[in-house]
């Protein structure tokens, strides 16, 4: 977008104070949805473009923000990334981008309410196609887990649009942890989009695969490509063989945190003192801040429980944040519970008054031992590739008697757990126990008959046959390692 605004300055004489007048507006739209870094000449261009976008005199920007109800009087960032920019990308991710280009070039007021109703039902049609797709990725990884082991994970379909496949890897990779590739299938043609880890160069990953690639771009943290349906296989092949040559070892996703708060500094004035800091975005994002040990005191329900509202309390002091797009039925954590947040701050303002408004980004128990967690992650995805272990490793999976008794002891008292293992892992009361080696346990319960497993669920078989760990050939392989 910079580029097309100097070539406009070029071609009218013009430097670009004077342009900024005319498409200082639009200009910041379409920076901030390019997201390049908004250091130097961008933030410039960015903060001074926010602040015409509060009166901007465009019908269709105004026209939208109003439909779809997007406050861009606030002269903030956040609301054009997350609420314009989206909408006017829909139309070019599954209609026709030119609704978009109409919208931002009309004068004719009822055009503008004509287009801007569209584009937001085609913003809506994208998060159907999205919700789609999780729950088809959902349903076929509750089967096959298995591409959950590779380093990388790569799926593929007939049915997914090309138009939000990168999307929707975004989500997986908050959600695995772990660099994600959707390759969406249209007869004999693919075209594939991928999103990264902090660590992983997915562009360096793809481009070790251009053998089999008829186009390909991107950097560091996403990429694109297209390629013969046939090579899909060949495609899985060499990025498995790139990945074990260079990241035997696997980063891991992680929330860089730019302060930890204290109960006494989450107040009114400090967090609006955050707002000189705008515009926020890529190469200045929002600071992250971290709460630790704050007693989770109760859980609310929001729009018809799609969303959740935590009542928290950290050193006697009273706070809530919200946590987007979990129900309470999925929230693994419990009144009481001590947690460490990860999560960026606001000021909510309701009924004449101001209060801080935490909204999570991520939260743990606290007191987790993330090596013992992360690093024991990639040992199991090792052991199940069936690569050689590190030097040690293996005799440090090896269960004994009593580990097997601790995590059995701790599901029979559940009865059903109905959460992911990395939650089984933070609640089980142990101290050297690796997440690798709690796996293995849970192999051995459900091979003697003691569990039964299904995605996301552990089940404790009632009145089981007496047995003996001994029993176990699973155990008895282990050993052998």
């Amino acid at each position: 977008m910079g580029v097309a605004f100097k070539l406009i300055c070029a071609l009218e004489e013009a430097d670009g104070e004077d342009m900024m007048e005319y498409y200082g507006d639009v200009l910041a739209v379409g920076t901030i949805g390019d997201i390049v870094s908004l250091q130097g000449e961008n933030r410039v261009i960015v903060k001074k473009g926010l602040e015409q976008l509060k009166n901007t005199g465009n019908i269709g920007l105004r026209t939208l923000s109003e439909t779809c109800g997007i406050p861009i009087e606030k002269e903030e960032s956040i609301p054009v990334s997350f609420g314009i920019v989206p909408r006017i990308n829909a139309a070019g991710r599954i209609a026709d981008p030119k609704a978009a280009v109409r919208l931002l070039l009309t004068d004719d007021d009822e055009e503008a309410r004509m287009l801007s109703g569209l584009i937001d039902q085609n913003n809506r049609n994208r998060k159907e196609l999205e919700e789609g797709i999780v729950r088809d990725i959902a349903k076929r990884l509750a089967s096959d887990r298995l591409p959950l082991m590779e380093r990388v994970v790569v799926l593929e379909a007939e049915s997914w649009h090309q138009g939000v496949v990168g999307i929707v890897a975004a989500k997986l990779v908050n959600r695995y942890s772990k660099p994600c590739i959707l390759i969406s299938i249209d007869g004999e043609e693919a075209c594939g989009s991928g999103r990264s880890v902090e660590g992983f160069s997915l562009i360096d990953a793809v481009s070790a695969c251009s053998e089999c690639l008829t186009h390909y771009g991107g950097h560091k943290m996403a990429a694109g490509f297209s390629l013969k349906t046939k090579d899909i296989g060949r495609f899985k092949e060499l990025l498995s063989t790139y990945t074990l040559t260079h990241y035997p070892d696997m980063p891991f996703h992680s929330l860089l945190i730019d302060k930890e708060l204290r109960a006494e500094e989450l107040t009114v004035p400090n967090i609006a003192a955050l707002k000189r800091l705008e515009p926020f975005g890529q190469g200045n994002p929002k600071p992250l801040f971290c709460v630790r040990e704050a007693v989770l005191t109760g859980i609310c329900e929001l729009s018809g429980g799609k969303h959740l509202k935590l009542q928290l309390s950290k050193g006697g002091a009273p706070f809530y944040a919200l946590l987007f797009g979990q129900t309470k039925r999925e929230f693994p954590y419990r009144v009481k519970d001590r947690l460490d947040l990860a999560a960026d701050c606001d000021i909510n303002h309701y009924n004449g008054a101001d209060s801080v408004s935490l909204k999570v980004k991520d939260l743990r128990l606290s007191g987790l031992r993330e090596e013992a967690l992360f690093g024991g992650r990639n040992l199991y995805d090792r052991f199940l590739r069936q690569e050689k272990l590190p030097g040690g490793a293996a005799a440090s999976i090896v269960p004994t008697r009593e580990d097997v008794a601790v995590v059995y002891r701790y599901l029979r008292g559940c009865g059903v757990f109905a959460f992911d293992t990395d939650i089984l892992f933070s609640r089980i009361p142990q101290a050297e126990m690796g997440y690798c080696k709690m796996m293995m346990i849970l192999e051995i319960l459900e091979e003697l008959g003691l569990i039964r497993t299904s995605d996301r669920e552990i089940q404790v078989v009632s009145s089981p046959q007496k047995t003996n760990i001994e029993q176990s050939a699973f155990l008895q392989k282990l050993r052998q390692l």
